[in-house]
């Protein structure tokens, strides 16, 4: 079954957070704790200050990453998303949620990527959503596509940069139609 609200104002964890402790959480239960680690980020930017904020210890990154402190130092080149794209060498389309599908949605989800010197997709959040299940359906595509590694002065290093992917139902095939000539 399908459960619709309506939020008064724009989406923000506030509003959405005031919207489910109505429905299904106490008081003392926090959206934030609830969501999955590639939504918390964008959550807790677009929260207003809560001085009594209870703040989740969960990592954002992907589950499996290994952070070692005392490892070395790793150079990190920030690249646009065409760049990137030059060098994807698996990808795989996401899968159109049919509960997206069925209701029209269509959208644009933005997330933020670390590729790691083995050129695999280490570091993975939502910079803008697109809801209605396509987030996720982006992220479990996103999350397992593979680059050629970026090398700097022969040394594969990590790259940071923003990937893109489009959910359209329409798509447009033969020429484009513009005014008639006269």
């Amino acid at each position: 079954s399908l459960v619709e609200m309506d939020l008064d104002g724009p989406l923000g964890s506030a509003n959405v957070n005031h919207a489910l402790i109505a429905i299904v959480m106490t008081p003392s239960d926090h959206f934030e704790d609830y969501v999955p680690y590639y939504w918390k980020h964008f959550l807790q930017q677009n929260r207003q200050p809560d001085p009594t904020a209870r703040h989740s210890q969960q990592s954002d990154m992907i589950p499996g990453r290994v952070d070692d402190p005392a490892g070395p130092i790793v150079q990190r080149l920030k690249v646009s998303s065409g760049v990137l794209a030059s060098k994807n060498i698996k990808k795989s389309q996401p899968t159109y949620p049919s509960s997206a599908k069925s209701r029209g949605a269509q959208g644009t989800v933005v997330f933020r990527v670390i590729v790691g010197r083995n050129g695999k997709v280490m570091y993975l959040r939502i910079e803008a959503p697109a809801g209605l299940g396509l987030d996720e359906a982006a992220m479990d595509a996103v999350k397992d596509w593979e680059y050629q590694p970026m090398i700097l002065n022969g040394v594969p290093v990590e790259v940071e940069s923003l990937i893109i992917v489009n959910f359209s139902l329409f798509r447009l095939s033969g020429p484009v139609l513009g005014p008639r000539p006269n």
